[in-house]
């Protein structure tokens, strides 16, 4: 996987490419329709630190400017 700017989902034995616009909202779509497990928006240190808690083997975090960024 070469590709710059782009979005991969890992997800039972499948790679699923999101080729779709990088809008915070439409990208938030995109993930509950594709995993099972939930998205959850954190916004505030609060939440921040619970998640830095949860012990999972795999966590991921996204950094958008606003709710409705494009990049």
């Amino acid at each position: 996987l070469l590709e710059v700017d782009s979005i991969y989902i890992f997800a039972d034995d499948e790679i699923i490419e999101y080729d779709g616009e990088m809008a915070a909202d439409t990208l938030l779509e995109f993930l509950y329709d594709v995993i099972e497990e939930p998205v959850e928006i954190i916004s505030n240190d609060r939440e921040l630190k619970g998640f830095h808690n949860i012990e999972e083997d795999i966590k991921l975090m996204g950094y958008f400017k606003s709710a409705k960024s494009s990049r």
